[in-house]
């Protein structure tokens, strides 16, 4: 397996072995094959990266859409053109959203009855 260094490096990734493959049996030339799939696949994820500041764009399943910084992820609905977001969209999408304050009710003292 000396000839899948290159492919290795430094990646850490599950790979699925479809039906098409006998698992117990994989040569080399399938090894590659898969690894070059899978590798191809996560590239094609990748809509938008801005790795100054952290954030990208990827595609998730169901035609939807992920903005990603950090462990913060935005889901984005399938009517939203995602080839089109900025960076300055992207921060918009990604800044906390301000809850609406709840008032506080006063709880009356209920007395005691003797």
């Amino acid at each position: 397996m000396e000839g899948l260094d290159h492919f290795l490096n430094g990646i850490q990734c599950l790979l699925n072995v479809n039906k098409k493959y006998d698992f117990d049996n994989l040569s080399v030339d399938e090894i590659e094959e898969l690894i070059t799939d899978k590798i191809q696949k996560e590239k094609d994820k990748v809509i938008h990266n801005w790795p100054e500041e952290g954030i990208r764009v990827e595609k998730a399943r169901w035609g939807r859409s992920n903005i990603i910084k950090g462990k913060t992820k935005v889901e984005l609905g399938k009517e939203i053109d995602t080839t089109k977001i900025t960076l300055e969209v992207a921060l918009k999408y990604l800044a906390p959203k301000k809850s609406a304050k709840k008032k506080t009710v006063k709880k009356k003292k209920v007395k005691k009855k003797k």
